[in-house]
């Protein structure tokens, strides 16, 4: 079982807290909007928006989003303390991906 100090556990729900916010902004915001600029027309579930943005090649691959949606879901809830571990490494592995955010999406990168 992991045993957090309060300072600890304060960085990790901060973290928690800008993980769950970044990738809620990317995919439910500007996957979202980019899409619907290129193909107004367009509907679907969260799934859908994914898939598509990986055939407009805004995204890499629509899976492993769709895990960080997952996981975003899992850590938003309540989760057993026994289970914090397992969470922080999972977070910390997709971390890279949100990184890449910024430099992979700036205005020329618009779909055409």
């Amino acid at each position: 079982m992991l045993k957090l100090d309060d300072e600890a556990l304060e960085t990790w729900e901060s973290f928690l807290a800008r993980f769950n916010r970044v990738s809620d902004i990317f995919l439910a915001r500007y996957l979202r909007t980019m899409i619907l600029l290129n193909d107004p027309g367009f509907s679907g579930s969260l799934r859908d928006f994914v898939n598509q943005g990986e055939k407009f090649s805004l995204i890499d691959d629509a899976n492993a989003w769709m895990a960080i949606r997952e996981l975003r879901n899992i850590a938003t809830h309540d989760y057993l303390e026994s289970d914090l571990s397992a969470l922080f490494k999972q977070l910390l592995l997709e971390c890279p991906r949100l990184l890449a955010i910024q430099n992979n999406w700036t205005p020329k990168n618009k779909l055409s």
